[in-house]
């Protein structure tokens, strides 16, 4: 069986026993992103934080996550099934997985079915045979070829580093693939068997952008890196959806 057959192999839904036998990465991983697209800040920076059952995401950049939120911080929580995402103002939108997948089928509805085509493994994922070691840790390239031609994206990834994503994996699954549109496969990064530590999109022969892992620290968070910070004010999806109508 060649190697590029086991990749997709363990990419594939791994079963909770088999997690449970694995050795899960817990600690921080800091990513610094140098961008030459327009539109976009030429350097920021991405840091995910993860213990059992916790998923803790920040970046120095807000994203829109719905016309009436920007988010910069977002955690997720598998015993309380739920999601939370907190803001530059202060605010914190909290969801648990029925309202967040209820609010993904009804932005699909407004915005028209739009299933997901299926990625095309076997044409559009190639294994390289290049290694190298990243933050001290081996990784293997992968390169993505777009459907668009001349871009490619190069993908560095290590099976020294295994986090478990649990709840946010089974939800973007369920129903967050529909409504997010990647040029990536979130498999490549969202599975419990290896993690990205460096991702370069090419364009042509020039690289536009390049996410790089720059500290990787294995070991045990206190539970206070998973808990809202002091002074949050909560929010409700009412709140959140009259500011989207509003605009």
């Amino acid at each position: 069986m060649s190697r590029i057959v086991l990749v997709l192999f363990f990419l594939a839904a791994v079963d909770l026993a088999v997690a449970q036998r694995v050795d899960l990465f817990e600690g921080a991983i800091h990513f610094r992103v140098s961008d030459r697209q327009p539109g976009t800040p030429s350097e920021r920076t991405y840091s995910i934080f993860t213990a059992t059952d916790r998923i803790w995401l920040e970046s120095s950049h807000s994203h829109r996550v719905l016309a009436g939120l920007d988010a910069d911080r977002f955690l997720a929580r598998g015993s309380q099934s739920d999601f939370t995402f907190l803001n530059r103002k202060n605010e914190a939108l909290q969801l648990t997985r029925e309202e967040l997948e209820g609010m993904a089928g009804f932005l699909q509805q407004m915005r028209g079915r739009s299933d997901r085509v299926p990625f095309d493994w076997e044409d559009r994922l190639e294994e390289t045979g290049r290694s190298r070691t990243i933050q001290g840790y081996q990784t293997e390239e992968f390169r993505v070829r777009s459907e668009e031609p001349g871009k490619v994206v190069s993908v560095w990834l290590s099976d020294e580093i295994r986090i478990d994503w649990g709840l946010l994996q089974e939800v973007w699954h369920q129903s967050l693939s529909t409504l997010i549109q990647t040029e990536l496969p979130m498999e490549l990064f969202m599975n419990r068997n290896s993690f990205p530590l460096l991702i370069e999109y090419v364009e042509g022969e020039e690289m536009v952008t390049r996410v790089e892992a720059v500290l990787v620290q294995k070991r045990t968070l206190p539970a206070s890196q998973f808990e809202l910070p002091d002074g949050i004010r909560k929010i409700g999806l009412g709140d959140v959806m009259t500011r989207m109508f509003m605009r």
